[in-house]
């Protein structure tokens, strides 16, 4: 069974659910008890889940920023998670008070409270969709005028790839973002690696079947997601080492990278 069938399965409380448990460790409050007891047994796996899940949120954020700085004004965030604040559209809106943002997320109790969270805040749009279905994805983002890929936009791809197995054609979806971009737009990426830290393994075998099954790949594989675009210093490192150069990132389990499609 794809992830995709298993996001349309339904929502049940009962069962956990991938934004709900990430949502746990970063400290919200929108999770079930279902979602703690998965939450607690990764944590067994992965005691440094927590730290990492507090670092891709300042990642993606810290990206947001970086693009809004050289000056993109349209940003794409694919596979948001629940509404916590600070987010991207925040930080966006900031430094470009007109910023347009998208918060794309397949998980239906995801857009509802993204609806809810977001409702009349200007140019800012929550979007019910699937990354892995990038042609329907674009095609949405066009006809309702939400992007303008004629203009640099920045897409934000935090902890979301991850959950694309090897038949999904992962970089092919990648590339199919980045084809649609106009130079001078940004993309954020961050991936599971199993270089050196054994319990990405272990968290990935835990996962399967469930619906939060996600796959790990090499570095060379997360690297190949940047094809056709620049990237930026310091490349693509572990997390620790993208938020802090002078940090000693220990095992890796998280590698991440910003790069800019060439003008």
């Amino acid at each position: 069974m794809s992830n995709i069938e298993r996001t349309h399965q339904g929502v049940d409380a009962n069962v956990p659910n991938a934004a709900r448990v990430y949502d746990y460790f970063i400290g919200g409050d929108n999770y079930h008890t279902a979602d703690r007891t998965q939450a607690e047994q990764m944590q067994a796996i992965a005691p440094q889940i927590h730290a990492t899940a507090a670092a891709h949120r300042e990642v993606a954020l810290r990206g947001t920023r970086a693009a809004a700085e050289a000056g993109v004004r349209q940003f794409i965030d694919i596979g948001a998670g629940m509404p916590i604040s600070p987010a991207v559209h925040e930080i966006a809106q900031a430094i470009h008070p007109d910023a347009r943002v998208v918060s794309i997320d397949n998980d239906p109790v995801v857009h509802a409270h993204s609806m809810a969270s977001m409702a009349g805040l200007p140019s800012v749009t929550p979007m019910f969709a699937d990354l892995r279905r990038p042609d329907e994805l674009i095609d949405r983002l066009r006809a309702d005028e939400l992007v303008d890929f004629a203009e640099p936009a920045a897409i934000v791809l935090a902890g979301v790839v991850n959950f694309v197995m090897d038949e999904e054609h992962p970089h092919d979806i990648v590339a199919r973002l980045r084809d649609e971009l106009a130079p001078g737009s940004y993309l954020l990426l961050t991936h599971a690696t199993d270089d050196t830290h054994p319990a990405v393994q272990e968290l990935a075998e835990y996962s399967r079947g469930t619906p939060a099954q996600f796959a790990y790949r090499s570095p060379a594989a997360v690297r190949a997601f940047f094809e056709g675009f620049d990237v930026l210093a310091p490349g693509v490192v572990p997390v620790e080492t993208w938020l802090d150069p002078e940090a000693s990132a220990g095992p890796v389990v998280f590698l991440v990278g910003l790069g800019r499609k060439p003008v």
